[in-house]
């Protein structure tokens, strides 16, 4: 979704008509990290308090390209959809549109959506091997960054930091420095748990389980393009047996998605949010609310009320 509001109005079209809906985290139906979630669920790394994921994968610059013409064959109105009527620019086009308040959530909602989701999907595992509650609503967001590094016309920030608070002392944090090509815990783009018995840190292609003390005592390894294969398959299957799949809209990937949203609409409101599940607002900050959502649909689109 572009937004949190289009992501509920989507959990709510798929609950009322009753349809399959699997979000492309494809790492959820990987052999790898379904392994990851057995070896946390053991209760490996005891009391997890806190989790944290990044990327920190050097990118390019998109410059500031003249508008031009719409390529032939390219249907512009359509591709537009709700967003505004704008003079076509190639780098406002296929690939790059991410990159702006328009169309997309910037690098955060681009590669930060899959390290987040296995952040959270990692602290949950280590919550119930340690017999806890797993992590409910947000009690508040923060974010801290800027456009700081590029000269170019993308809009979203390249350089960011963002606290989520679960409460009860339970944090995750997720880092972003797309213009700095120095990795963490040896991933340029992961994610991490730590409990008071060991950690874990968690790669695209691989994951590493250590004692308290620093000595590495389990690891596997998986090639990550080789998930796409039996996500498609587990999607598959699932509209014929009406089970969840493995990235269920309604419980993993809009929740995933939100704390991407949920990211961005702090860092553009410029403090902390205390976010209201129920109604999808922030308490008491109608400013802040106004990011939750595209301010304006370019007619005939519209955003249903289900």
């Amino acid at each position: 979704a572009h937004n949190a509001m289009e992501g509920r109005m989507m959990v709510k079209a798929a609950q009322k008509h009753q349809r399959i809906v699997q979000l492309g985290t494809q790492s959820r139906s990987g052999e790898s990290f379904l392994e990851m979630v057995k070896y946390l669920k053991t209760g490996a790394i005891g009391r997890p308090l806190f989790a944290k994921a990044w990327e920190s994968t050097r990118q390019g610059s998109l410059g500031h390209p003249s508008d031009s013409e719409v390529p032939q064959g390219v249907d512009y109105d359509m591709w537009l959809g709700p967003a505004p009527q704008r003079p076509f620019n190639p780098m406002r086009f296929h690939g790059n549109w991410r990159w702006f308040f328009d169309y997309g959530a910037g690098d955060l909602g681009n590669d930060g959506v899959h390290r987040l989701d296995f952040a959270k999907w990692a602290f949950d595992a280590a919550l119930e091997g340690n017999q806890q509650p797993v992590l409910g609503d947000l009690k508040s967001v923060s974010a801290h960054g800027a456009k700081c590094y590029f000269d170019d016309i993308q809009e979203w920030p390249d350089h960011l930091m963002i606290t989520y608070d679960y409460g009860d002392g339970r944090i995750m944090t997720y880092e972003m420095r797309i213009w700095a090509p120095y990795p963490l815990e040896g991933e340029s783009e992961g994610a991490a748990v730590y409990g008071d018995e060991g950690y874990m840190i968690i790669g695209n292609s691989r994951w590493r389980a250590f004692t308290k003390g620093g000595k590495q005592v389990a690891e596997k390894k998986g090639n990550y393009n080789d998930n796409t294969g039996p996500h498609v398959v587990n999607f598959l299957e699932c509209m014929r047996t009406r089970e969840k799949p493995n990235a269920d809209l309604e419980t993993v990937g809009h929740p995933s998605s939100l704390l991407c949203h949920l990211g961005n609409a702090a860092w553009r409101a410029g403090r902390s949010l205390q976010f209201d599940a129920s109604d999808y607002t922030c308490i008491n900050d109608d400013d802040a609310n106004q990011y939750l959502m595209r301010p304006v649909y370019r007619k005939p689109w519209e955003l249903p009320v289900i």
